[in-house]
């Protein structure tokens, strides 16, 4: 049975113009109508005084068709391709789970580990808060608003919390603060920064070059795409980007080339397919909604 995957880093706020770098059709051995359809849903973009997005289109976990539309910097009329440099926001999050569940197929913690045993920042709140119960967003755990908080405030916030939105694993509530955890764990755990246990086992590994987190505060981002929000009519305003997100739930830099080979991994299901427990598949029902894990992909 083949399987069709798209991979697309897309955000009205990240457009844009001009010059387009794409795979042929016959290049890529795709109808011109497939890739012609393509290009139609993504062509309000594909203008040289616009931000954009950029698209994968895998197919057998191979990329038959790649694309960018739009500018990666407007100031410098700089095109976005498909090797244009993205923050990817909480798309982070399954990288920071995936590391998570390695360290437990490493044997060096379990996911019904509590929190508390890596953070003892975390109060406690009579009733145990379980790497799962982050993983999952059913910790209850409350969260900053947005904007909010910097690295060093995360394990002031937690501690400073007097009580639980909702008793674990009763509820889910989509939580930053849960995946910042998971990512201070993971650098307790295996002595390195989340950003180096990544690059020696995800990210090399699959030869994800251009993937890493982004925790160095002014570093320098190669071929990057900028943020842009738009005004009146058809102008826009660049978004200051942040010195740097909160890496765990955030502030990871990738492309669409990149995740293609991330989701290639999960077709074949490679290091997935011994998997630990279901921290990889759709979680379990709770008195709100299905909670969902790891697993973050479509099939078409």
């Amino acid at each position: 049975m083949k399987r069709h995957s798209v991979v697309i880093f897309s955000c009205c706020l990240t457009l844009t113009a001009g010059a387009v770098h794409a795979q042929e059709a016959g290049q890529s051995g795709q109808p011109a109508s497939i890739t012609s359809r393509v290009d139609k849903i993504f062509e309000k973009w594909d203008k040289p005084n616009f931000p954009g997005c950029a698209l994968a289109v895998i197919k057998d976990g191979r990329i038959v068709y790649k694309r960018g539309y739009g500018m990666a910097n407007l100031d410098h009329d700089v095109p976005i391709t498909p090797s244009t440099v993205f923050f990817v926001a909480s798309v982070t999050k399954q990288f920071t789970a995936a590391a998570i569940v390695l360290l437990a197929q490493q044997g060096k913690l379990s996911l019904d580990d509590e929190v508390r045993k890596y953070i003892p920042a975390v109060p406690d709140f009579g009733t145990p808060i379980t790497i799962r119960h982050l993983i999952h967003h059913t910790s209850g755990l409350r969260d900053w608003l947005p904007g909010a908080a910097l690295p060093d405030d995360v394990l002031e916030l937690v501690s400073r919390q007097k009580e639980l939105n909702f008793r674990p694993g009763e509820k889910d509530l989509y939580s930053n603060m849960g995946y910042a955890l998971l990512g201070m764990i993971v650098e307790r755990v295996s002595r390195q920064s989340l950003r180096e246990f990544a690059r020696a086992n995800i990210f090399q590994p699959l030869g994800m070059k251009k993937t890493r987190f982004y925790d160095v505060p002014g570093e320098i981002v190669k071929n990057l795409a900028y943020g842009y929000g738009p005004t009146k009519g058809d102008a826009f305003r660049r978004i200051p980007m942040r010195k740097i997100a909160i890496v765990g739930s955030g502030a990871l830099l990738s492309t669409v080339e990149d995740l293609a080979l991330w989701e290639a991994e999960f077709l074949r299901q490679g290091r997935w397919r011994e998997r630990p427990d279901r921290a990889v598949t759709p979680a379990r029902q709770t008195q709100q909604r299905r909670v969902h894990g790891l697993r973050f992909r479509t099939r078409h």
